[in-house]
């Protein structure tokens, strides 16, 4: 039997109805008959039966009546055989109707063969609706946070239908830029800034996902960043009594939630993005003292123009943000630095007023 997919309408699916009332009928008919004329059962090894004559369901569009589908005639199937046939391929028949009416079939076998003629066909909108979901979770974008010694936020993005994409990573206001990999995952380590710290990843097509978890142990540490866009480059120092930590010289991320005596730094952001944005994060112990500097090198970049950034300082889980625009000298400069001082302190003022 052949199933026209092409061109479907109210009379192709009368058709295919009939079809299954035939596949599902054919073994009660054929019992009754053998029950009535008292044939026995078959002898093993003489193969299964085969129909004498079957009317021919799908000549042309004029060989079912138009009208509803409980008005449409069973056709008549005459057999020669002794024993009942099942078709193998009923399952698979209705299966293509469903496929192509859009929507399951109120179940045929729950019903007498003699019902099933005058059974309408029924759309199943909880179906629909089921499909529709299923489509749009088939690529789903997932976020696991999770929390690390140091106050580092763990990131695990899965994203499979986003491979090689720009991802804006926030939290805190803090916001830079990283690139799924060809398979759409991502692995970050994060600053934490807040102590109920809660991070939004944003694709270029608008999607969102968050997440948010906790980090207590933030109270017993300082964490002092600068970020900026593109060109406009700073660089962070926290000067310590061992000496300064930089991006050059970052030291070392905590392995343990044990207390740290020294400062590390973390850089961020993605050069390969379209748009890069850009961080540096300097920790240190809340208790412990650092002087923390803020520098920009005039470059072909930078100079003869203004810089754009901003600072974030988080004191016991809160965070303070400040806008910082830098007016950098004319390019026969090139090669200079300016120097941004107590940074930190004018960031604390502005933070208890």
């Amino acid at each position: 039997m052949r199933i026209d997919l092409g061109g479907f309408d109210k009379r192709r699916l009368t058709r295919v109805v009939a079809v299954i009332a035939v596949a599902l009928a054919t073994g009660h008919l054929v019992q009754t008959v053998a029950a009535r004329e008292g044939r026995s059962e078959p002898v093993e090894g003489q193969g299964t039966a085969k129909p004498a004559a079957v009317v021919q369901l799908a000549a042309t569009n004029d060989s079912v009546p138009a009208g509803p589908v409980d008005k449409v005639p069973l056709p008549v199937v005459a057999y020669a055989a002794t024993a009942p046939v099942v078709p193998s391929n009923a399952a698979a028949t209705a299966f293509a109707v469903n496929r192509i009416a859009g929507a399951a079939l109120a179940s045929p076998a729950a019903l007498a063969p003699d019902q099933i003629a005058a059974t309408p066909v029924k759309l199943a909108p909880a179906t629909l609706a089921s499909a529709t979901d299923l489509a749009t979770d088939t690529c789903p974008v997932t976020l696991d946070l999770m929390v690390d010694p140091g106050a580092m936020l763990g990131l695990t993005l899965l994203a499979p239908c986003h491979p090689n994409a720009r991802v804006v990573v926030r939290h805190a206001g803090l916001a830079v830029t990283a690139v799924t990999t060809a398979t759409g995952l991502m692995f970050l380590a994060l600053p934490a800034l807040e102590t109920s710290a809660a991070v939004d990843l944003r694709f270029a097509d608008g999607t969102v996902v968050s997440e948010t978890v906790q980090v207590p142990d933030l109270a017993t540490l300082r964490r002092f960043a600068v970020q900026w866009q593109g060109d406009d480059a700073f660089q962070l120092y926290g000067f310590e009594e061992k000496g300064p930590v930089s991006a050059a010289n970052p030291g070392f991320v905590p392995i343990s939630d044990l207390p740290q005596s020294a400062g590390f730094l973390t850089r961020l952001g993605d050069a390969n993005a379209d748009a890069p944005m850009f961080a540096e994060v300097y920790t240190y112990p809340a208790n412990g003292r650092s002087d923390v500097v803020v520098e920009a090198a005039v470059t072909d970049a930078t100079c003869g123009r203004e810089l754009l950034g901003e600072t974030l300082a988080s004191l016991a889980g809160k965070v303070t943000v400040i806008d910082l625009t830098l007016s950098m000298p004319e390019c026969d400069a090139v090669g200079d630095f300016l120097v941004l001082n107590n940074l930190v302190q004018d960031t604390t003022l502005a933070a208890a007023n």
